[in-house]
């Protein structure tokens, strides 16, 4: 007699995603094995909780909860992962993203020791998969700061009938059995901006691997006019990179130094940058510089308990 079907628990982190969360919603629960959708609001805007609440009194699976306050993707996914009910998969899926796959079926076909895994998605946008990155290095961002964001992608082995190992996933799409997810401890909330899932994977690495499926699991939908950072997503990004670095080379007069250096270039390369120029490079560096003088003292997209540390 088959055993009973694993349950499986959805959670998609917003913030102003109005355009493309009905299509999103509706790619997950056509999956009858999905239990329960948490919608994490960050943003709180009106038009996301309309389009969510239309949604939900149509399928009582999904939840909508409104922290009033920006957590950020690591805290909106680990608050999601508290509210859940009891399921055995928990799968974080990026608002934009209208999956091909059910999620059940990307849990089912997942290595038994894997640790992360997901499907291919699809980016219109980009060539190729967008989900598969590699891991932050000093290297990396060295070669970002001249190249760009496509310093960061990954090649993955062609002709493959199995999953197949990589470094990293994005937080397009991310799944985990519920156990795993408690044995890392979640999310690490002080990173942002692709940081965080970064870190979630190095970790992984070391309880299974993160595994890539040779199934096209869904199709992100283009932002409306386009997705150029803010200072304060620069800002937060410089931030993070930071306190990834010491993280995972130690807290060191050698990590502060190469942090600086990055600090530098990367402000001189946002200079000459179309768009940005001296005076938005500056805000960002002056951010920077001030995280590397002292740990976890700046706060740029969230606020710890929602607002800002006394005189600030």
């Amino acid at each position: 007699m088959p055993g009973a079907q694993p349950r499986v628990g959805a959670i998609v982190v917003t913030h102003q995603s109005a355009p493309s969360i009905a299509d999103c919603l509706t790619s997950i629960l056509a999956d009858e094995a999905v239990a329960a959708v948490v919608v994490i609001d960050n943003a709180g805007d009106e038009a996301t909780r309309t389009v969510v609440t239309e949604v939900g009194l149509r399928d009582s699976r999904v939840c909508h909860f409104d922290p009033h306050k920006n957590l950020g993707l690591a805290g909106g996914c680990n608050l999601g992962a508290a509210l859940l009910p009891d399921v055995d998969f928990i799968c974080l899926v990026n608002p934009r993203l209208k999956l091909r796959r059910g999620l059940s079926e990307l849990c089912a076909d997942a290595p038994a020791t894997s640790a992360v895994w997901a499907g291919a998605v699809i980016s219109d946008q980009r060539q190729g998969m967008a989900n598969v990155r590699q891991t932050a290095t000093v290297h990396r961002e060295l070669s970002r700061i001249l190249h760009g964001e496509r310093s960061y992608a990954a090649q993955v082995r062609g002709g493959s009938d199995g999953p197949v190992k990589v470094e990293r996933l994005s937080g397009d799409l991310l799944c985990l059995r519920r156990t795993t997810f408690e044995a890392l401890g979640g999310f690490d909330e002080s990173l942002e901006l692709h940081f965080e899932d970064d870190d979630l994977c190095r970790r992984a690495q070391r309880q299974g691997g993160v595994w890539l499926l040779p199934v096209e699991a869904g199709r992100l939908i283009p932002r409306p006019g386009g997705s150029t950072p803010s200072v304060q997503d620069r800002q937060a990004r410089a931030v993070s990179r930071v306190r990834y670095l010491r993280k995972v080379r130690g807290d060191c007069p050698a990590t502060s130094a190469v942090a600086r250096l990055l600090a530098m270039l990367d402000a001189v390369a946002r200079a000459v940058t179309p768009g940005v120029g001296w005076k938005a490079s500056r805000q960002v560096l002056g951010v920077e510089l001030a995280e590397i003088r002292l740990p976890e003292s700046q706060w740029v997209l969230r606020w710890p308990g929602g607002r800002p540390p006394a005189g600030r």
